[in-house]
């Protein structure tokens, strides 16, 4: 994920860090912070722009995952009936999946260094899930159960 912060010409990617360098080169908060420290120390980024801290909770990357079972019995009534009975679990472990990607940011999660109103050296709102599935059996939403019956004949 490249990491942003807000420009005079709307976002734009923090010069002295690698393209996609959230996920790459830092995979916790804690070491964006000191790199942040750093550029500060230095002056700010190449435009002047002192950067604000961000979370120790700030996530850069995440995977998409959901275990769905499905198990079935059939049960042969008479020669031309039969009673299948289907029982189904959606996201068994109740695995939080982030979604909100969009074509600049594919992470899923909100990349811009937006200083907070309260606290201008603190950005919380970095690293932070844009949205989480749900709603949707088999989506990667939170975790469903179904039953149900198919009568063939």
């Amino acid at each position: 994920m490249d990491i942003l912060f807000p420009g005079p010409n709307g976002n734009a990617r923090v010069p002295e860090l690698a393209r996609n360098a959230g996920g790459r080169q830092f995979h916790t908060g804690a070491e964006l912070n000191a790199t942040i420290a750093n550029i500060n120390a230095n002056g700010g980024t190449a435009n002047g722009v002192q950067l604000p801290l961000v979370s120790s909770n700030a996530r850069f990357n995440d995977t998409f995952n959901s275990l769905d079972l499905r198990f079935s019995k059939e049960f042969h009534l008479t020669e031309r009936f039969t009673l299948q009975a289907l029982a189904e679990a959606f996201n068994l472990f109740n695995k939080a999946n982030i979604l909100g990607v969009n074509n600049a940011d594919y992470s899923g999660f909100f990349n811009v260094l937006v200083p907070d109103k309260t606290d201008p050296t603190h950005s919380a709102r970095f690293g932070t899930p844009v949205s989480t599935a749900g709603g949707v059996f088999g989506s990667g939403g939170p975790r469903a159960f179904q039953l149900g019956a198919k009568l063939t004949f």
